[in-house]
């Protein structure tokens, strides 16, 4: 509840009015209430009261969710800025000044990190300009709770930008900005997008790729992630050429990364590389961290300068109608829906006599509208109607000529609007340095003057701030040596709620910071972000078992590691199933340092004729994007079979000839990739597939003999040691009746174990309820190896010289 007052009073601080508003609804959603007790009320209200607060109405039982009260301080008094002195003057609002607003620094500022001091000034400039921008967006957690209202201020961005663009004689009609193309590679989401004759769709502005796309691209994994980085990659390449070739126009292309806790070390470095290769391709490439992890986590005092700058991004900065407390995203998108109404009334509210106050030239529905607002705020102030003239021309003898200003907008000799909306601001350069050189030219006509409010539309104040503060810091200091010391500059912007300007106060803006230019990519994530490292025990040295085959893996890790050519792309394991191929590759993989992606046939097989040889093409040409790599190949035997028999049909025997092709390719471009495949049947491989230059170096998987079994037991259960009490001998014990198990089934057993120990069915002797799930795994046949599958590995391997094989054999004969 204290922290609800907070918030209540932090926004009544910094609002103009001394005042704000919230919903029942959002007071309860903030106290995490569904519903308020009248103790609860009556405890609110209490604190309301020893907190200097008054709402209206009143907090009772029974009014309605929808209800918006307003909060204020009891005798408030508002704090202006004495700019001559430069210290707060506490007094009551006086109705000779014009409401002030502190400008707010940008939404993206206050949610996101940026590399260095003048990393948001490299981002707020490529914003301001014209070209395509790449934006990766890093959130803490899943809960992306920014994502829907960027995309929303971004558009906003464009639709401004395309009314700098138009004229009246250039004018069309249709959305000025296209819709949002969500990208999505799966099943029930892809967008098939129409295509021109460049080979890309112009129907969007923005193009936003999905977390789940994203997580794909990023943390691969399987072959299916593999395909679905294939087609990112090639509806990228289109942004790319879209983005430096075919139009001028800005758009923005949004990738939302997977959470900073999901990405490990291996796929840190993964991303940083990816970032670096999109930068190569597109103009401006940003990555923007999130500093929160949920929108609760934003101090309240934040959360208040993001909603100003909402409010002076649509331009009602004195804007009080329920939208504090309100989650980000909405209280964007009803000020989006307020800022059109109250435009559409500004008509509505001119009186004849200020109608035929206004001069009408060629300008725009805005100029006009903010010609009537400094009538409306002159008058606030004030001053007369009958002393206030728009389109004022002030003549000046010189020497040689006679000079001739128009003022927007002027009332005696002591105040003089200008109003600039810079339609013309995507003609220049700097549209700033050509407003200062105007204003400044303008001067030269002004004899007396107290001082100059130069007004500018709202998004502009909320966008530019340091262009603006700079602006007014040159016309300050040249135009006061000529006027005197008391003359002011002012920079006003339009609150079309309450038909008025509104003076900007830039004192909170710190001095923008300039230095040399470099690559706007921002760098690499700091480490002390990353929550996840790489699992230490993932490589091949704490692998239980198996040691003859890690020996053989051992000995290429260690050529790799001195660079030698080991003249091998591929690696075949065989055996019996459930003996760890997948893992040990994987450790393999962990020990090289190298990217491990997995996948098996049921990833790729398409019922399409055609698409699974696509699939392979673009599983290898990712893996090549994403080396050095282990590319594991889960039950070949189901793609790569003997093209010779009988039910092999044309479709199945292209898939063989396209493994053939990439395979083949790795031996030309000598990558460092190296393709694992598993299978369980050696023989049933293609013959070509088993030649030299393919899967030419095979390492035979077995199960574990006694030895392996007894230290995997231990392995699987050394959390729980001391709990079980199982000595050495028990696990001699255990190893002995579990001759026919593989390093899967004894996971099996000690997970039962386990699970039979947390529901309380053990008293405390361990031992007797290990032997019990062994013996139930074995008599219900839930072993991998059955009996069919042991007595045809025996007959294959009687006169085997191999000494695992034979002291396998010895085991299971006994």
């Amino acid at each position: 509840m204290e922290k609800l007052i907070e918030s209540i009073t932090t926004s009544i601080n910094t609002s103009n009015s001394k005042q704000t508003r919230r919903k029942l609804s959002v007071i309860k959603k903030q106290l995490g209430v569904l519903r308020l007790k009248q103790t609860r009320i009556d405890e609110l209200n209490d604190l309301l009261t020893k907190s200097n607060l008054s709402s209206d109405p009143k907090l009772i039982s029974g009014i309605s969710d929808d209800t918006s009260i307003s909060f204020k301080l009891l005798n408030a008094v508002i704090s202006t800025v004495d700019s001559s002195q430069g210290k707060i003057a506490e007094k009551f609002a006086s109705k000779n000044n014009l409401p002030k607003i502190i400008a707010p620094e940008d939404f993206f500022k206050h949610l996101f990190s940026f590399e260095s001091d003048n990393g948001y000034d490299k981002f707020q400039a490529c914003l301001d300009s014209n070209s395509p921008i790449a934006l990766f967006i890093i959130p803490k957690s899943a809960n992306s709770f920014y994502s829907s209202v960027i995309p929303k201020i971004l558009s906003y961005e464009l639709i401004r930008k395309r009314q700098y663009k138009l004229d009246t004689s250039g004018f069309t009609s249709g959305p000025l900005v296209k819709p949002t193309t969500k990208i999505k590679f799966d099943n029930t989401t892809d967008v098939d997008l129409p295509q021109n004759e460049s080979g890309f769709n112009f129907s969007s502005d923005i193009f936003e790729f999905s977390t789940t796309t994203m997580e794909s691209v990023i943390l691969a994994k399987s072959g299916e992630d593999l395909i679905e980085s294939e087609k990112f990659e090639n509806q990228f390449n289109q942004l790319s050429i879209l983005a430096n070739r075919y139009i001028n126009n800005q758009f923005f292309v949004i990738f939302n990364c997977p959470p900073i806790h999901k990405l490990k070390e291996s796929e840190e470095r993964r991303l940083d590389k990816f970032t670096q290769k999109i930068n190569q391709t597109f103009p401006f490439v940003y990555k923007l961290e999130s500093k929160f992890a949920t929108e609760e986590d934003i101090p309240a005092s934040v959360k208040n300068e993001i909603a100003l700058h909402f409010k002076l991004l649509n331009e009602l900065p004195n804007y009080t109608d329920s939208i504090d407390g309100e989650q980000i995203p909405d209280i964007f998108s009803e000020l989006q829906k307020s800022q059109i109404h109250y435009e559409s009334q500004v008509f509505h509210n001119i009186s004849p006599q200020e109608f035929k106050r206004l001069c009408f030239g060629r300008e725009s529905d805005e100029h006009i509208y903010l010609k009537f607002f400094a009538i409306k705020s002159l008058q606030k102030i004030g001053y007369k109607l009958d002393d206030i003239v728009c389109e004022l021309n002030i003549k000046k003898a010189f020497d040689d000529y006679e000079s001739t200003q128009r003022a927007d907008v002027a009332v005696k000799d002591e105040i003089i609007v200008e109003i600039e909306t810079l339609r013309g601001k995507t003609n220049d350069k700097d549209v700033y340095l050509a407003l200062a050189y105007n204003i400044l030219s303008k001067s030269k006509n002004w004899n007396k003057l107290k001082e100059l409010w130069l007004t500018i539309p709202g998004f502009e104040v909320a966008r530019n701030y340091y262009q603006l503060q700079k602006t007014q810091e040159l016309l300050q200091g040249i135009i006061s040596n000529e006027l005197g010391s008391d003359f002011k500059v002012k920079i006003c912007s339009p609150d079309y709620q309450n038909c008025e300007l509104v003076e900007i106060d830039f004192s909170k803006i710190p001095k923008r910071n300039v230095s040399s230019a470099h690559n706007p990519m921002i760098g690499k994530i700091s480490e002390d972000k990353i929550i996840e490292k790489t699992n230490k025990n993932s490589n091949l040295d704490n692998v239980i078992g198996l040691d003859e085959e890690k020996n053989k893996l051992n000995e290429l890790v260690e050529l790799i590691e001195h660079k030698q050519n080991l003249g091998i792309n591929g690696i075949l394991f065989y055996g019996l199933p459930g003996c760890g191929k997948t893992y040990l590759a994987n450790c393999f993989a962990e020990t090289l340092g190298w990217s491990f992606f997995s996948f098996s046939p049921a990833d790729i097989i398409s019922m399409w004729l055609g698409q699974t040889q696509h699939n392979i093409k673009d599983i290898f040409n990712q893996a090549r994007q994403k080396s050095p790599s282990i590319l594991f190949i889960d039950e070949i035997d189901s793609i790569g079979f003997n093209r010779n028999t009988s039910d092999a049909h044309t479709d199945q025997k292209a898939t063989i000839n396209q493994l053939l092709i990439e395979l083949n390719k790795l031996n030309e471009e000598q990558e460092k990739i190296i393709v694992i495949g598993a299978t369980n049947n050696i023989k049933s491989l293609d013959p070509a597939l088993k030649r030299s230059g393919r899967f030419d170096y095979k390492i035979h998987i077995l199960p574990p003999d006694t030895f392996e079994r007894e230290k995997m037991f231990e392995y699987y259960l050394r959390k729980n040691i001391e709990l079980f009490q199982l000595s050495t001998q028990d696990f001699k014990t255990i190893a002995s009746k579990t001759k026919y198990f593989t390093s899967s089934d004894i996971k099996s057993v000690c997970n039962s174990l386990r699970i039979q120990n947390l529901l309380g069915k053990i008293n405390q002797n361990y031992l007797p309820v290990l032997l019990t799930i062994i013996d139930e795994h074995i008599a219900l046949e839930q072993i991998t190896l059955t009996k069919d599958i042991r007595e045809k590995f025996i007959e294959e391997n009687e006169n085997s010289k191999n000494l695992k094989i034979i002291t396998l054999l010895n085991e299971w004969s006994s």
